[in-house]
Order: C-alpha cells, then structure tokens, then sequence
C-alpha cells in the first residue's frame, strides 16, 4: 500500500490530528494513540519520503513536521481522483481500512426475515455508521482471496420503553460496499460475560445462547463453523448457496423456527469454503426479547 492510496477524509483527519489544536494547547497524540487506519497511513507516508517506523513511532517535531508537509502536498496534489481513487476505495475497503461511514451499506433480499423478528432496518444502518465497536475478520485466508471477507459491527441501544440491547449487524466486504448477511437484537446481559469491545465474542456468546446444533453431509454436529474449508468433492457440484444451506442438518425443537447467519461459497474442485456458519432458534430468541420488554 502506497500513501496515494488513502483517502483524502483520512489524511486531512490526520493531519488535524497531528497538528493538535493551538487554541487549547491540546497536543498531538502519541503513536499508540492513533487509530490502525492512521497508523497504516503514516507508515506508507513515511515509506514514500524515506522516514523508518521506528522515527514514525518516536513522533519527534521534525518526523511530525516532514509527514506534514507530505499529508498537504498529497492532498493539494488531488493524486485520489477519478478512476484512481475508487480503485483505492475498493482495495481500502476490502481490507476494512476504510471508515465506517465511507462504505455504502446494502440490504439482500433476505433481510426481510430479520425485519420480521423485530430488528429494525435504521438499527442496523445506525450500527455500522456509528458503531460502539467494529472487528474486521482478517484470517490469512481472506488475505488470499479465497474467502468472503466479514465485519460485525455492534452498537448499544437504551430504547425509551424495554430493556438496552446491542444491535449486531454481521456485513460482507466487498470493496466499499457492506452488503448485510444478518442482524440481530442481542439481550444486553450478553455484555456482562462478554465486552461490545469484542463483537466476534459477543456472536459466539449469543450463539452459546440460542444456537442449535447443525450437521452437513458426513462431518461432526456443531453449532458454529469460522473460517473453514470442507471438501465435499462430486456432492457440491452444482449446488447454489441456498441449496447447500437446506442440505444441512439443523436439530431443532418441534415448532421452532430458525434463521441461519451462514456465508460461504462452493470453491472450485467441491470445495465449501465457509466463513462463518450458525443457526439461531428464533422461537426462542424471540420469546427471550419479549420477556424483557415492558
């Protein structure tokens, strides 16, 4: 990654930051303080004009001085424009370096199934636009391209009437755009077993909670699959996504309904390349959410 592939929102931020503010007498952060989006940004910076990151990281006046003045020349150079720039875009956000409100948000045909166990669609937009916690899934796997890339968003919510509760919005990365697999209105006493700090915790807490145990084809009972590979062979081929979803055996109470939170593909050669894979007895989550409403 080079310093021309950071957005200008990004550099001018970080600009302000280093430059602290004269009027208070607030002085730049330190290093650590910076965000990994600006620290990233930094080194690529110092990279370009021949800093090391270890000067970066000592933040001296003249380091900060020299990394400003290439930040301004960037940025009145308008390197990011046309074509170039949303080719940064797309890579910024495949790798989840770009803010929350950078990316556009989009709701499949199958949100409707959330909508209507009560999780509401502005919940999730406000979730992944001004998240209490955001955690980008960055196994080796997704690095190499072979997997769909995830990002949970969680945000707490203290609504007039009922109990709080954390909106969990579980989104697809591609390029700049969040494309929302599931969602859910998780009871906020899931926090005090597990912090909104950690969402991918926080999922498997409530999974713990109201997950139901699944099987596909020959391979052991579960309850939650993250970042594997199966080789299913001839028994794959040909298979769509939903398909492979209702190939698999989910144990479940007479009279429960279910949801899945599952994304994964068919690779090639039959292999089911799984990012994330769960299944939520709505019965019971539902019938949990009203008990805590009043």
């Amino acid at each position: 990654m080079t310093s021309q592939d950071f957005e200008p929102t990004l550099l001018a931020s970080l600009a302000r930051r280093l430059l602290g503010s004269p009027l208070d007498a607030t002085e730049a952060p330190r290093f650590e303080e910076l965000s990994s989006p600006e620290r990233h940004a930094l080194f690529a910076i110092g990279e370009d004009v021949g800093i090391s990151e270890p000067d970066i990281v000592a933040s001296s006046k003249e380091t900060t001085a020299r990394l400003l003045a290439e930040i301004v020349r960037l940025l009145n150079a308008d390197v990011l424009s046309g074509e170039r720039r949303q080719a940064a875009k797309t890579r910024l956000g495949n790798r989840g370096d770009l803010q929350p409100r950078e990316y556009s948000v989009t709701f499949g045909p199958d949100f409707k199934h959330y909508e209507a166990i009560g999780v509401k669609r502005w919940h999730v937009e406000d979730a992944i636009r001004t998240p209490d916690a955001v955690e980008h899934l960055f196994p080796e796997k997704v690095a190499e391209g072979d997997f769909p890339a995830i990002s949970l968003f969680a945000k707490f919510v203290t609504p007039e009437r009922g109990s709080p509760f954390v909106t969990m919005a579980q989104t697809v990365r591609n390029g700049a755009t969040l494309q929302v697999a599931t969602a859910w209105r998780m009871p906020s006493d899931l926090l005090e077993l597990s912090s909104i700090d950690r969402p991918l915790d926080l999922l498997r807490r409530f999974v713990s909670r109201f997950g139901l145990p699944f099987s596909m084809f020959d391979n052991p009972r579960t309850n939650f699959i993250y970042y594997q590979t199966f080789a299913l062979g001839e028994r794959a081929r040909g298979f769509t996504a939903k398909e492979l979803v209702s190939s698999f055996h989910v144990d479940h109470p007479k009279d429960h309904f279910f949801l899945s939170g599952s994304t994964f593909r068919v690779g090639e050669s039959g292999l089911l390349e799984i990012a994330m894979a769960y299944f939520i007895d709505t019965t019971a989550y539902q019938a949990s959410l009203k008990s805590q409403r009043t």
